[in-house]
């Protein structure tokens, strides 16, 4: 009876509302043990529009190896089902109805082949896949296609996952899920990562100009999920098919996976790559940064394009901190621009979205740091980054951090994570470094291991890139901190002995807005931190100690005027507000 009334429409089809609250239900119970995070219904929809999924003249094989609660195959469900409903159905005044019998025989037939043969979707967590099978079940006919089980066995579901077959992907694969040598047998008894190219280890040749690998059991290492789901995809799908995976911003610029990078742009052409906020998924439980690749499977007959589409979202859609105030959905203006990319269009994009050059890809070998750059991510080639480093050049006083400023670490000599020891708590954004003692009842997980001592400029790999530098104050001596913390020491000039760079002057260029955003744009990994060789290779405007202090002096001086101003505007605001409390006061006001 309840079913009637609100569940299911006159065509059985389950009304939205129900299958929202179902889908929100279960994300709340499944988070992340496992490194499995549920996809965003707006980011889910958003990849499978980039995709432009249709039924095509014979239908669409889609597979999610990791397919978590569904989300991925429901959205591609509905849209196949919408498109084969558009061609048997149409609509009266008293509803849809099928044109005729034969028809409605078609839109069944096509039906329960889209539920039994072309939707295919994995999990290796059995509440996980029930939860998925439920969902499906919940929003139309589509359970069938879902399995439990590891979905990188090769050998064991060869028969339900075809390679070579699938002509899309699109997944979400676990973060930080490890997998180790031996511990995944696959049906012949032999090792599951023996199967992966990305399992064994890489070493780039910078005579060779490439990567190369044995494929010998001593060469296989643990390797996150994540890179093994990319390879895996890849087998997957056919020839020209297309993938749209979830990756966190690890894959796309961490020097040790560089490999990783490499071994998608042999496999694959890259058509798009989306960056997701910080926020994306921390109603699911995760803070990290993440962004969306859609890559296809090369083929003799298709080469790649000369220029890749790229977007950055601000916000996508996520609530604020904990308030319920959600905030705005760039995904939107990405798509409508990447549509426009699809049709020829090069320029005239909003805000959130460029177009990158393959050229312009980076693809060398540091000699300095022996690492090889391929970076993939948006940020780093954002038009404006090349913009304030062409300003900075162009002052004539461009240099290095790492040319002026040593990252120098004191050990801790003696215990000092005992009762009483203080240590660094955390950078305000005015730069003033708060300090807690442990005292048994807020102990810091973490253990301090290095010194600081008043004077220090010291800043957090973390939040470097929220412009937060601070200096240690004269009331404390010495201070301990954990590995988080840099103390960025001045380097002496060899000719007059004096430091090349004051520390005032410093902190006024680490925290002003155009290196912020080259921060922004050069830290790599998902969590944000800038590394010390990124930080090192940073180009800032460097004058003589003369006019860097004419800059402090003025700089310090417009701070004093902006907190007066400030000091002034409070006052009255509160004048004012106490006129108004004495006209309610008054007998005759």
């Amino acid at each position: 009876r309840l079913e009637k009334i609100f569940m299911v429409d006159k065509d059985r089809r389950v009304y939205p509302p129900v299958a929202h609250v179902y889908e929100n239900f279960v994300s709340t119970i499944f988070r992340g043990e496992n490194g499995q995070y549920f996809t965003p219904r707006r980011i889910v929809d958003f990849m499978v529009d980039m995709v432009g999924v249709n039924w095509g003249t014979s239908g669409l094989h889609c597979v999610d190896p990791t397919c978590g609660s569904g989300g991925f195959l429901l959205s591609v469900f509905t849209s196949l089902d919408n498109d084969l409903r558009k061609r048997f159905v149409v609509k009266q005044r008293e509803g849809d109805v099928f044109r005729n019998a034969e028809a409605e025989e078609s839109y069944n037939n096509a039906k329960r082949k889209l539920c039994e043969e072309m939707l295919v979707g994995f999990d290796n967590e059995e509440d996980v896949a029930k939860t998925a099978t439920m969902n499906m079940s919940v929003h139309g006919d589509g359970s069938t296609g879902i399995s439990l089980g590891d979905s990188l066995k090769r050998e064991t579901f060869k028969s339900s996952l075809k390679e070579n077959h699938f002509q899309l992907a699109l997944t979400n694969p676990p973060f930080s899920s490890q997998v180790k040598p031996r511990s995944h047998l696959d049906a012949n008894g032999r090792d599951v990562l023996e199967g992966y190219e990305l399992a064994y280890t890489h070493t780039y040749d910078p005579g060779k100009k490439q990567f190369t690998y044995s494929k010998k059991e001593q060469d296989i290492r643990s390797r996150d999920s994540k890179v093994l789901f990319i390879e895996r995809c890849h087998q997957l799908l056919a020839k020209g098919g297309t993938l749209g995976i979830v990756v966190d911003d690890g894959v796309n610029n961490n020097p040790r996976e560089s490999y990783v990078r490499d071994f998608i742009k042999r496999s694959f052409n890259i058509k798009a790559i989306v960056a997701l906020p910080w926020g994306a998924f921390k109603e699911q439980g995760a803070d990290n940064f993440t962004s969306i690749l859609l890559l296809q499977k090369k083929a003799e007959e298709i080469v790649q394009d000369d220029d890749i589409f790229m977007g950055i979202a601000h916000h996508c859609g996520e609530n604020y901190g904990k308030s319920t105030k959600v905030m705005p959905n760039n995904l939107k203006s990405i798509l409508a621009d990447y549509r426009k990319f699809r049709e020829g269009a090069r320029t005239g994009f909003s805000e959130f979205s460029f177009v990158c050059k393959v050229a312009h890809l980076e693809d060398r070998y540091d000699n300095l740091t022996k690492q090889f750059d391929n970076r993939l991510d948006p940020k780093y080639y954002h038009p404006r980054r090349k913009e304030i480093e062409r300003i900075i050049r162009a002052t004539g006083k461009a240099t290095t951090i790492g040319r002026v400023i040593d990252c120098i670490r004191e050990e801790v000599a003696s215990d000092k994570n005992e009762f009483g020891s203080k240590y660094i708590d955390r950078i305000t954004k005015s730069g003033d470094v708060e300090y807690a003692v442990i005292d048994g009842t807020r102990d810091p997980k973490l253990k301090k291991t290095q010194f600081f001592r008043k004077g220090d400029l010291v800043v957090s790999r973390i939040q470097l890139r929220n412009g937060i530098v601070g200096v240690i104050p004269d009331e404390l001596d010495e201070i301990a901190a954990t590995d988080e913390y840099y103390k960025l020491v001045p380097k002496k000039d060899k000719v007059s002995g004096k430091d090349m760079i004051l520390h005032k002057y410093l902190r006024i260029v680490l925290t002003s807005e155009p290196i912020n955003y080259l921060v922004n744009a050069t830290f790599t990994g998902q969590y944000g931190r800038m590394a010390e060789d990124d930080l090192s290779r940073l180009v800032i405007p460097v004058y003589d100690l003369d006019t860097q202090q004419r800059m402090v002096d003025k700089y310090e001086s417009n701070r004093k005027q902006i907190a007066s101003l400030v000091a002034e505007s409070e006052a009255k605001e509160e004048a004012l507000l106490k006129d108004v409390v004495s006209d309610i006061f008054q007998s005759t006001p």
